[in-house]
């Protein structure tokens, strides 16, 4: 079973179990689903495409967490960067690896401008934290976008289709609203995915299983 579909499983069966614990949040598996497919949502609209590569560079988080899921449901390829990396590192791996987007924190906004501005891939930076933290002129024609602002509103539009949709049925229309594929990489899995993520823990998909 591809890893997030058993995700998309496990919200059907145990919508309001907790999957995660990081610090004092927790979020559900119900959570956790719905941010991943709000961002699976904006990744297509952004032009993040299948087999694109996206980076997270990030420390271990629920963004994280959330950031590999929603990338897996948009068809595309994550990578899981060390929250560590030297800028002139991170610029070497993201030319070589040609990553489209980065999900980031505001915090590693200067190791992340510098190796932006060496890097030849990047479209889009999402950036983790305070909106008012997220710099300002970064190069070309590069996007930013602030990663808990763009699933508040892809989460809106989702529910305001879902409406329509109803709508269109119940007037005996047959429009339905159905979400893109949400095939992508596929891993074995051999236990319960819930689990308890630490700071200084290595966060991996193997990690999760």
């Amino acid at each position: 079973m591809l890893l997030q579909n058993f995700l998309k499983h496990s919200a059907a069966r145990l919508p309001n179990k907790t999957a995660l614990i990081c610090g004092s949040e927790r979020l559900t598996y119900q959570e956790i689903n719905d941010r991943a497919d709000s961002l699976a949502l904006f990744l297509r609209d952004q032009d993040i495409n299948r087999q694109d590569r996206v980076a997270i560079f990030l420390d271990n988080s629920v963004e994280s967490v959330v950031s590999l899921f929603g990338i897996l449901k948009a068809d595309a390829v994550f990578l899981m960067l060390s929250p560590t990396l030297k800028a002139q590192k991170l610029a070497y791996i993201l030319n070589d690896c040609q990553v489209k987007a980065i999900i980031t924190h505001v915090s590693k906004s200067a190791v992340v401008l510098e190796a932006l501005s060496h890097s030849n891939y990047i479209e889009k930076v999402i950036w983790v934290g305070p909106e008012a933290r997220i710099p300002a002129g970064i190069k070309g024609s590069i996007k930013s976008f602030a990663f808990n602002e763009t699933l508040d509103e892809q989460s809106a539009k989702s529910k305001e289709h879902s409406v329509q949709g109803r709508e269109h049925r119940a007037e005996g229309i047959g429009y339905s609203v159905s979400s893109p594929s949400l095939s992508a990489m596929s891993y074995q899995l051999s236990a319960n995915l819930q689990h308890s993520v630490s700071p200084n823990e290595s966060l991996s998909p193997s990690a999760l299983c």
